[in-house]
């Protein structure tokens, strides 16, 4: 997400949530924030916790209400949503990996990992 803000346009248009206080947070106040600002918005949310239902409905309420919103200025909202879902399993496997010698690690790739996932 830091490499993304970095080379937006607009400094100004960038929003940030943590993951953690989306049940807390004033969502409906990054809602207006957006609806009033002009060219694209990006919106970022690091390390959602998608064990959190709570936090996740409010999250879909969010995007729903700003893909309907027809009275927004905003050409858009760009959203970034980070996780660390999988992170343990990841790296389990990769400390194994590492076990058996640091060279086993240049072998490992994204379709790798993907698969440590979905087991």
């Amino acid at each position: 997400s830091s490499l993304v803000s970095a080379r937006f346009p607009v400094q100004g248009n960038i929003h940030t949530l943590l993951g953690s206080s989306l049940v807390a947070a004033p969502l409906l106040d990054i809602q207006k924030m957006i609806r009033r600002s002009c060219g694209y918005n990006l919106l970022i949310v690091d390390d959602v916790d998608t064990s959190g239902d709570r936090g996740l409905r409010r999250l879909e309420s969010l995007l729903v209400s700003l893909a309907s919103d027809e009275e927004s200025q905003s050409n858009g909202t760009l959203v970034i949503v980070s996780t660390n879902a999988g992170g343990h399993a990841i790296n389990r496997y990769m400390l194994e990996e590492a076990k058996k010698g640091l060279h086993t690690l240049e072998k490992v790739d994204g379709d790798t990992l993907r698969g440590v996932l979905l087991n």
